[in-house]
C-alpha cells in the first residue's frame, strides 16, 4: 500500500479512534433498534460490519455491575460545539421548542402547493444558509399540502401570490390566507418572498432575509389570534 493510499484509507476511517469508541457503540445500538434513528451514512456503514444484533445491544448495554447510562456518551452540546456535529442537540432543542408552542396553544406546520418533489430533503444551498446562520434543519423534507391542513389552521401563510392562489383553490377562505411578507412593513405589498431556486446561492440569503424580516409582524398576529381565542 503507498502512502497515498495509506492516508486516504486514514481518512476515511479516524472517525473509529477509540476516544469514539462508547459513542460509535451507542449509535450502533440505536441503529439495530431502529435503521432510520441513524443518518444515511450510518446506515449504510454499520449494515456492512453484519455483526449479530444481540452481541451489538449487550455491548452497548456495558457489563451487568456498570453504573446506568454513564459514562455518557459524548455527543453533548461541548461536543458538538466541538465538531461541528449539532443533530442531536438541534434535535433535543426542536422538540422542547415544539412542545412549548403546543402548551401556549400554538402549532406550527410547512408544506408545498406542488407534488413534483414530494419527500425529497432540502435543497443543498438552503441547507448552508440556514447552518451558517444557525437554524436547525435536519430531517425537514417536502410534502404537499392538503385541504384538510387549510381547514384546521388559524393562519395559512403563503410564500408567493402563486402560493397563495394554490391554497384559496383548496379552501377558498381569504380571511385565514396571506402572504409572509404582509407582515414586513418595508416590502412592497403584494411581493411575495423571491424564489430562490432557480436563482444563485446568494439568493437563498435573500430569501432568509425577506422571512426574518416578516418574522416579528407574524408572531404578532398569531398572539392577537390567541387573544381572540
Amino acid at each position: 500500500m503507498s502512502r497515498q493510499d495509506a492516508n486516504a484509507a486514514f481518512a476515511h476511517t479516524s472517525f473509529l479512534y477509540g476516544g469514539n469508541a462508547d459513542y460509535i457503540e451507542d449509535l450502533y445500538a440505536r441503529y439495530e433498534n431502529d435503521p432510520k434513528a441513524v443518518d444515511a451514512q450510518w446506515q449504510a456503514f454499520f449494515q456492512s460490519l453484519k455483526d449479530d444484533r444481540t452481541d451489538v445491544l449487550k455491548s452497548a448495554e456495558g457489563p451487568s455491575w456498570s453504573r446506568p447510562h454513564w459514562p455518557q456518551p459524548a455527543r453533548g452540546e461541548l461536543i458538538s460545539a466541538l465538531d461541528g456535529d449539532w443533530h442531536e442537540v438541534e434535535k433535543a432543542v426542536g422538540n422542547k421548542l415544539k412542545a412549548r408552542a403546543q402548551g401556549a396553544g400554538v402549532e406550527f406546520s410547512s408544506a408545498g402547493t406542488i407534488s413534483e418533489k414530494y419527500d425529497d430533503p432540502m435543497d443543498r444551498r438552503a441547507v448552508a444558509v440556514l447552518k451558517e446562520r444557525g437554524y436547525r434543519y435536519a430531517d425537514h423534507k417536502a410534502r404537499r399540502i392538503a385541504e384538510a391542513q387549510i381547514e384546521s389552521a388559524d393562519l395559512v401563510v403563503a410564500m408567493e401570490d402563486v402560493h397563495l392562489r394554490s391554497v384559496l383553490e383548496l379552501a377558498p377562505d381569504p380571511s385565514r390566507v396571506c402572504l409572509l411578507t404582509e407582515f414586513d412593513p418595508t416590502a412592497a405589498p403584494g411581493s411575495g418572498v423571491p424564489d430562490p431556486w432557480f436563482g444563485s446561492d446568494a439568493d437563498f440569503y435573500d430569501t432568509l432575509t425577506a422571512i426574518e424580516a416578516a418574522m416579528p409582524g407574524l408572531l404578532d398576529r398569531i398572539r392577537e389570534l390567541q387573544n381572540s381565542a
